[in-house]
């Protein structure tokens, strides 16, 4: 048995998880709309939750692929870790130049070491992965488990914190 046919129960279980999560979001932004869409950053929150758990989807699903190699499994990893990185990067800079003055500097900042800690193990994994080291799933899992709490923060921000 392969290290990533090891990992197949916890890819499927992902998988699951981020699909039913994602419509979820969905059905709750719908809630919400007018609301978010009158925030200047709150749009962008919404597309980020939606990210990185379309990011979890699409990874787990790309792992749970017959016959996949351990470079092409490092190489998606790789991919999906970089446009997750550098997108969440982007917006939360996005949020930072809209922030307004009401809202706590430290907040802020905590919600982009979350992203931060959330993302750059997918970057690991996925390099560790593309060289063999079978460990790189590990950090992959890592990452996976913090996007799943990034992504759960930025909705409730959007469906409860919005209505305070």
């Amino acid at each position: 048995m392969t290290a990533l046919a090891d990992w197949a129960a916890f890819f499927a279980a992902q998988v699951g998880a981020a699909a039913a999560l994602a419509g979820l979001l969905f059905v709750g932004i719908s809630l919400n709309l007018n609301k978010i869409l009158a925030a200047p950053f709150l749009p962008l929150r919404g597309f980020l939750a939606l990210l990185l758990l379309i990011a979890i989807l699409a990874v787990s699903s790309l792992l749970l692929m017959p016959g996949l190699s351990q470079t092409l499994a490092g190489l998606g990893i790789l991919a999906v870790g970089s446009v997750i990185w550098l997108a969440g990067s982007a917006i939360e800079w996005i949020g930072w130049r809209h922030r307004t003055p009401q809202q706590n500097p430290v907040t802020f900042l905590a919600n982009v070491a979350l992203l931060e800690a959330a993302t750059i193990p997918w970057l690991v994994g996925g390099i560790l992965v593309l060289y063999g080291a079978t460990g790189g799933y590990y950090w992959l899992a890592g990452g996976v488990i913090l996007a799943f709490v990034k992504a759960v923060v930025d909705a409730w921000v959007l469906l409860v914190e919005i209505n305070r």
